[in-house]
């Protein structure tokens, strides 16, 4: 890898360690919120804050970048606390189930950074692809919240979300090799931001199947 890569990289890692920090921070303090207002609230916030991370990681400012990308974070995990409690409540294991899965998080993205960092080839190509696929997903999701699709149909489907989010973190790894040519805040956050999202997709789809697994 180029030194501007390396540097790229530092970066990345610095901004989605304090988006990690914001997520298990807020999750924490709003664990017990099951508000159907408040989660519409913190998503819109959650949104809003990607396109203030962007525009403030554009300034190319260290301690600006990491401090936003932590309050992206929080406002990511302050949905992510309460899910957390209502899909484990009931499971004994359920504690269990949430470390398994975060170990497994970390495998993939260990992985997925090993291929999309040193295959040597350029994963860009399929960004078409993969957001027509992001946009069938989203069409499941919103079916599914009208039509129930049965337990095994729905872990299938968690399955294939779960490794489609797998390839994503890959493809997003790559662009630190394939698609930027100098180490910015800007390209950084870009990264770090889509690297985030996939492992929240990743958690969100893959716990209920562990939960189901261990009981």
């Amino acid at each position: 890898m180029l030194p501007y890569q390396v540097e790229l990289l530092t970066m990345v890692f610095w901004l989605m360690g304090a988006m990690f920090v914001g997520a298990a921070a807020s999750a924490y303090i709003f664990r017990n919120v099951r508000s159907c207002g408040f989660v519409i609230a913190a998503t819109v916030v959650m949104i809003a804050m990607i396109f203030v991370a962007s525009a403030v990681a554009a300034t190319n400012n260290a301690l600006l970048s990491v401090g936003v990308a932590f309050l992206f974070g929080a406002s990511v995990g302050s949905i992510l606390g309460s899910f957390v409690l209502m899909v484990t409540e009931g499971h004994e294991r359920g504690a269990e189930a949430v470390l398994v899965t975060l170990a497994i998080l970390g495998v993939v993205t260990v992985c997925a950074g090993v291929i999309g960092l040193t295959s040597g080839y350029n994963f860009q190509g399929m960004g078409g692809t993969l957001f027509a696929i992001l946009i069938g997903i989203v069409a499941i999701s919103l079916i599914g919240l009208f039509v129930r699709w049965g337990k095994v149909m729905e872990m299938v489907i968690g399955l294939g979300v779960s490794l489609f989010f797998v390839v994503y973190m890959v493809y997003d790894f790559n662009k630190a090799v394939a698609l930027y040519t100098e180490a910015t805040w800007s390209a950084a956050m870009d990264i770090a931001m889509n690297l985030f999202l996939d492992l929240v997709n990743i958690f969100v789809r893959l716990l209920p199947i562990i939960l189901d697994a261990m009981d």
